[in-house]
């Protein structure tokens, strides 16, 4: 195991781990799983895939979808989220005719952050254990271990499987947040929020260059560092606390001109609703007054 203080203290579990999928973030997990003291048993991708290829490179042994290694004790599907479902029904009927022993000792999990455990149906109905292992991170693709490094994962799983998936998590140095199944919209919503969103606003800030600069690019270089301070100052501070600009200097006059510049009305909505947001914060943290809250709202809203 790898000298990580966060998973010292775990013994690495010796089940038999198949990978179905070796895509940015099955790739990312398999090297980690590895790294960790984890037994790969196989990794299976479509053989004409540059997936394939990258697993053999990568030193695993690597099999076809047809041939899945059914006597693992964790089957983790790594997927698209489209082709979870279809994936599990196939595994399932394999499965039913293997005559392999014991499914109740046996976990599928698949790494969705939208989905439940629904898709794994199938193979909960053969009596396997299932779970549902969300890495909150991205994986851009060439993406290795250390992805795993410092960051939570959502696990929404059966009782058997819960308690040996929180033991994986630590085991691989990451921390385990555990979602109630009904819970996984909401718990997925809030990935999107924060990931997704970003590079949106970095385009429209990036927009309201247009004219003083016609290189979108240079706009966007421009405002980066911005944004890339703000994640440094989030690591330490709450998001209250790390607030700066307008709001937080109680300077009304400063967005009435904002509000007034030439923006189209798409942005100039966004604009105002985001920052009655972060008056909402603002004051939740002590950083505007009730009164001060008020005379925003009633300005803007």
């Amino acid at each position: 195991m790898p000298d990580n203080p966060s998973n010292q203290s775990h013994v690495v579990p010796q089940q038999r781990i198949c990978v179905v999928g070796y895509g940015a973030v099955g790739a990312a997990l398999t090297k980690a799983l590895r790294q960790a003291g984890f037994r790969i048993s196989a990794v299976c991708d479509i053989p004409t895939s540059p997936q394939f290829a990258a697993a053999v490179s990568d030193g695993f042994h690597v099999s076809s979808l047809e041939t899945i290694d059914l006597d693992c004790e964790l089957l983790i599907i790594a997927t698209p989220d489209q082709s979870i479902e279809p994936l599990a029904k196939n595994i399932a009927e394999k499965w039913a005719a293997s005559n392999l022993p014991n499914p109740e000792s046996r976990i599928v999990m698949h790494l969705s952050g939208a989905h439940n455990l629904t898709p794994l149906q199938p193979l909960a109905d053969l009596g396997w254990q299932t779970a549902a292992f969300h890495p909150i991170q991205t994986f851009p693709p060439g993406s290795g271990s250390e992805r795993f490094v410092n960051i939570h994962v959502g696990i929404t799983a059966d009782p058997t499987a819960l308690t040996m998936l929180t033991e994986l998590a630590l085991c691989l140095g990451v921390q385990p947040l555990i979602v109630p199944e009904n819970e996984r919209p909401r718990y997925h919503l809030a990935s999107v929020i924060v990931s997704n969103f970003l590079p949106l606003l970095l385009e429209l800030g990036a927009s309201c260059l247009d004219g003083i600069t016609d290189d979108r690019d240079a706009a966007v270089k421009a405002l980066l560092p911005l944004m890339q301070g703000m994640m440094d100052s989030l690591d330490s501070h709450s998001p209250a606390e790390a607030i700066t600009g307008p709001v937080i200097r109680n300077d009304l006059e400063t967005v009435r001109v904002h509000l007034a510049s030439d923006i189209d009305d798409a942005t100039l909505a966004l604009y105002k609703h985001l920052t009655l947001k972060l008056v909402d914060l603002a004051e939740q943290g002590n950083r505007l007054t009730s009164d001060q809250a008020k005379q925003w709202r009633e300005e803007i809203g």
